[in-house]
């Protein structure tokens, strides 16, 4: 249970960096992060999508988040770019919990980017230990949630 204000931003923070997440895995064959080029090559206008939503990654360089569950629903817009190896992303929007809409903002994050040969690809922490990593199915070509982000937005008045 979320109970403060601090809880809930890693909460948010957390589910951000899980958007399109399709499942939790342990694994350790992540394989090299992606390149510069080949991370925008890979997501640039296309969306990743999971079980409860997903995130879209403008080929202008904005970023528009969408995720409901039975406990949360949010939306969000902001940037991503690509420093380096760094799928590089920020954001913010307003969240849905218990009936109560509140604001949210997550600072600027960088995460490593390894692209396998099916077209799924993992987001890594840089720096981060252990066997655990988020997985994504391939991308789609377009905002496949724009019809619910849209209405999620007017819901929320945003």
């Amino acid at each position: 249970m979320i109970k403060s204000a601090r809880q809930w931003h890693s909460f948010v923070l957390l589910s951000v960096c899980a958007l399109a997440l399709t499942a939790c895995t342990y694994t350790s064959d992540y394989g090299t992060p992606a390149s510069e080029q080949e991370i925008i090559n890979h997501i640039s206008g296309k969306s990743s999508v999971g079980a409860n939503g997903g995130s879209y990654y403008a080929a202008d360089g904005t970023l528009k988040l969408y995720r409901k569950t039975p406990d949360i629903s949010f939306y969000g817009t902001g940037t991503w770019s690509v420093r380096g190896k760094e799928l590089v992303m920020q954001s913010s929007g307003l969240a849905k919990k218990n009936g109560k809409i509140e604001a949210y903002s997550v600072g600027t994050y960088g995460v490593f980017v390894i692209i396998r040969s099916d077209g799924s690809f993992i987001l890594k922490e840089p720096g981060s230990i252990g066997a655990s990593a988020n997985p994504y199915n391939a991308p789609t070509k377009g905002f496949v949630f724009e019809k619910e982000f849209n209405s999620m937005r007017r819901e929320f008045g945003g």
